[in-house]
């Protein structure tokens, strides 16, 4: 097993889960949600940077630039893994609407619904950060989004799910 990264110790973050269940074809359609992803590698090496480095009472904001779209991780992780499908999109209404229900079910069963929504309103608005100052004050360099999305994908494909099947 690889170190760092993704490898979550035996149970999945919320992020983790939507990429599993994205390779496991359990999202049966495209909400469209905008992600802004960093690799925890990247937040680590910030934090201690700023422990060295950084002013008193300042904050950083450690995410990237720019927004990857849903739509593209389940392209990615289609052209890894040819089995996973790329679903059709859904509105807002209805993406909203399912989350409301998958609340009411979690609810019933005392699981953690796949979505909520109060995360359907946050990733369907604008999630870019300013990371200027984390950049210019910590040398704050996240790694592209996709290329922590496809090493998410790839743990999962090959450590996690095999483990976990059934």
């Amino acid at each position: 097993m690889r170190d760092g990264g993704p490898n979550c110790g035996g149970h999945l973050t919320p992020t983790m889960e939507v990429l599993a269940s994205i390779l496991t074809n359990k999202l049966p359609f495209d909400p469209e949600f905008k992600l802004n992803l960093v690799d925890v590698r990247d937040v680590a090496a910030a934090l201690i940077t700023s422990a060295e480095r950084g002013r008193n009472g300042e904050r950083y904001l450690l995410g990237q630039r720019e927004p990857v779209v849903m739509t593209d991780v389940f392209k990615l992780a289609h052209s890894l893994y040819p089995d996973v499908r790329v679903p059709g999109r859904w509105p807002f209404a209805l993406t909203y609407f399912m989350a409301a229900i998958m609340e009411l079910a979690g609810s019933l069963t005392h699981r953690q619904p796949l979505m909520q929504t109060s995360i359907v309103r946050t990733l369907s608005s604008d999630v870019r950060c300013n990371i200027s100052k984390a950049q210019k004050e910590l040398g704050f360099t996240p790694r592209p989004q996709m290329e922590t999305i496809k090493y998410a994908l790839e743990y999962l494909h090959n450590q996690y799910l095999p483990a976990h099947a059934g």
